[in-house]
């Protein structure tokens, strides 16, 4: 089984703890989202999931590998703790992150095992950085200052152990109200120093803040741009692998309904009389038009009438002394435009599993079929009742065959049935 997952998010982990000093936790939070490569999510389901950090380039050398045992929710989300799971090569905490740029390989096993394929790859930028602020090493010439890995924190002290004599940090210190006070606010005196890589000498106390990679001021590695591509029906970032489908919102176009269903901001068209032609790279939509015209197919043709509404036709389709108006959209593989003649179908037409058909046109009797619904040759008359007037949706398993004299062409498309 195919399947693909994408990523939501990276969360940091590296905490401070009050007054007390403590050891941060050496990880780092991922989530994701499991899905087939249709689209559709994998849903409590038991996954295996094998993490690579790679260093210096995408296909670098691997000096941690991890798998995790995790299982996704009923949205196919799931979430591991990178550094926490079952080591498979080298150690977490002896990775050098400041000395390289580092990658993140993804791969997983659907269905919890170890056969494992292959998600993704991408750059650890500033989040899992923060972990080598733990190891950095400072050396202070302030006036009764000291040194803490963990931060230190004083609020309203006029004579505080951590304002006075403050403390310093490799993250932050911080004081409200203080006499002198490191990172203060309203404070007498104070110091600190923002991309520092070297300390800053105060009469009562030294603060370094140590920025690994751009603390968040620079916007070309970390905002992307979001695209939307209507013939795959996939929204995608410039800067990564991650695609989320959209197969299943074919009515959200403003205008969108049952017989437009990629709405009305289209391109207008009108056709005339003899042969013309629907552009290759585009589907049209009939608003007005003749009772009676010809769809020409192969070198015949066939009478088409526009009941029990207007018809839909894919890029290519002819049709002749139409007389109509129309809409031309962009394809999108959430509404698929379905020719059927009943010639090639001497059996009818079933609507496939996971679908729904939309009738737009062409019917004048129709026998139904559906065993799930009990239906057995029911007859529909969308051509001489007005109750039929209107697009007609058929679900999936629904045989469809025309009553009288082949030949008969019925338009239409096929969405996705909802979950």
């Amino acid at each position: 089984m195919k399947v693909s997952t994408i990523a939501l998010a990276f969360c940091f982990c590296f905490f401070s703890y009050g007054i007390v000093q403590a050891q941060a936790p050496d990880a780092f939070c991922y989530q994701g989202v499991a899905a087939s490569a249709t689209g559709v999510e994998l849903v409590n389901q038991n996954i295996t999931l094998r993490m690579s950090i790679l260093k210096g380039s995408a296909s670098g050398t691997p000096v941690y590998i991890e798998t995790h045992q995790s299982a996704t929710d009923k949205f196919g989300l799931f979430s591991v703790d990178i550094g926490t799971g079952l080591p498979q090569i080298g150690s977490f905490a002896a990775i050098e992150w400041q000395f390289d740029k580092h990658f993140l390989k993804v791969e997983m096993d659907p269905t919890g095992g170890t056969v494992f394929q292959l998600m993704g790859v991408s750059q650890l930028l500033s989040v899992p950085y923060a972990l080598m602020a733990g190891k950095a090493q400072v050396s202070t010439q302030a006036q009764n200052a000291g040194m803490a890995d963990t931060a230190q924190l004083a609020l309203q002290s006029n004579a505080s152990a951590y304002a006075d004599s403050a403390s310093v940090t490799g993250q932050a210190t911080f004081a409200t109200n203080a006499g002198q006070a490191t990172f203060a606010t309203n404070a007498d005196s104070a110091s600190f120093a923002l991309n520092a890589q070297q300390a800053v000498k105060s009469d009562t106390a030294l603060v370094a803040l140590f920025e690994i990679g751009d603390f968040d001021r620079d916007s070309t590695n970390e905002l992307q741009e979001l695209t939307y591509d209507s013939v795959t029906g996939m929204l995608s970032l410039t800067k990564s692998n991650v695609e989320v489908p959209l197969f299943d919102l074919p009515f959200s176009a403003p205008g969108a309904d049952i017989d437009f269903p990629l709405g009305l901001a289209g391109q207008a068209r009108i056709f005339g009389s003899g042969d013309q032609a629907v552009p290759s790279n585009k589907v049209f939509f009939m608003t007005s038009g003749k009772e009676d015209f010809q769809i020409k197919l192969g070198t015949q043709y066939f009478n088409h009438k526009r009941f029990p509404s207007f018809p839909v036709f894919s890029g290519g389709t002819i049709i002749k002394d139409c007389l109509c108006s129309g809409i031309l959209m962009d394809p999108n593989v959430a509404v698929e435009p379905v020719l059927i003649n009943f010639g090639v179908y001497p059996q009818g037409y079933t609507v496939p599993n996971g679908k729904n058909f939309v009738l737009k046109s062409g019917a004048s009797i129709l026998f139904v079929t559906n065993p799930d619904l009990g239906l057995n040759s029911t007859i529909f008359y969308p051509y001489e009742n007005d109750a039929y007037s209107g697009s007609m949706i058929f679900p999936a398993n629904t045989t469809l065959n025309p009553f009288g004299m082949l030949p008969v062409i019925l338009t239409g498309y096929l969405i996705n049935q909802p979950n």
